[in-house]
């Protein structure tokens, strides 16, 4: 049985990490609403990206070597978007079990990551990290992405892996991030658009080597937006659940601490009556 003393002692520590979490909480909330923002701005320029790539003709897109179809690559490069910090609820956990899959799936993968966490995974998977981008602090910028993006080219041009995936978390609502393995390369054969007949200068072959750098570094810099979004809602949530639990603990030590302060006055005053009775009646 607790004494008052450590009652209180406990009372105070944990009402102190109650103001932490709430205050995270909080921060949370705020970085999230602006990190939705720009991830739904992005999505526009993302779709109107594979617009334009669909206005190509399906011969000219098809015969690029980037849309050669691979089976069973002898190696595959991951490019993973993680958070930097941890309190994100099972944000990071998921990413991890994607990762771990895609290990099982794959003869060799190494990884390119772009956030901690996830240089952090391929180091307890064993697995060989070639490159280590940190997540922009401030608003990113597409320019943000423009060494990785480089890395990916150059690397998947000169042969060195046969395929590139994605690991990333998609933000689909401050309740719902969803993590994900996409293919960047090669890419994905894609319909031809609606318009059935695009006015593309200088001609196709010379539009479509830029487009697709394009698209590939639009891909990444869209779900660098995502996961920083979802980052920031996991853990306003984590730190909601946290802030609650630490309320309930509260309360169940407040009920224990006034009940023992009450059988201590009790037992105190019980002590009090029976001498001052002894007294009396000596």
């Amino acid at each position: 049985m607790a004494t008052l003393k450590e009652l209180r002692v406990r009372l105070k520590s944990i009402g102190a990490t109650k103001q932490i979490t709430k205050a995270l909480q909080l921060v949370s909330a705020s970085k999230m609403k602006r990190a939705e923002e720009h991830a739904m701005l992005g999505r526009q320029y993302e779709m109107d990206i594979t617009e334009l790539l669909k206005a190509v003709p399906p011969d000219v897109r098809l015969h690029h070597k980037w849309f050669q179809p691979v089976e069973n690559p002898a190696k595959t490069l991951a490019v993973i978007i993680s958070p930097d910090r941890g309190m994100a609820g099972s944000l990071n956990l998921n990413l991890a079990r994607e990762l771990i899959s895609l290990k099982s799936e794959r003869a060799e993968v190494e990884i390119a990551a772009i956030g901690r966490k996830g240089a952090e995974m391929a180091a307890r998977l064993g697995l060989k990290l070639i490159g280590a981008f940190p997540i922009p602090s401030a608003r990113p910028l597409s320019r943000d992405v423009s060494p990785i993006g480089r890395m990916v080219i150059d690397s998947f041009n000169a042969g060195d892996y046969q395929e590139v995936v994605l690991i990333a978390t998609e933000y689909k609502s401050a309740l719902i991030q969803k993590a994900f393995t996409l293919r960047l390369l090669p890419f994905t054969p894609v319909e031809s658009s609606h318009i059935e007949k695009a006015l593309l200068e200088p001609n196709d072959l010379d539009l479509l080597e830029p487009l697709l750098k394009e698209k590939l570094r639009s891909t990444i810099f869209q779900y660098l937006l995502e996961s920083i979004a979802s980052e920031h809602a996991a853990r306003m949530v984590a730190m909601q659940n946290a802030t609650e639990s630490a309320e309930e603990i509260l309360d169940e030590l407040e009920l224990t601490y006034h009940g023992l302060r009450k059988s201590k006055i009790t037992s105190e005053l019980a002590e009090i009556v029976g001498g001052s009775e002894a007294l009396m009646n000596p």
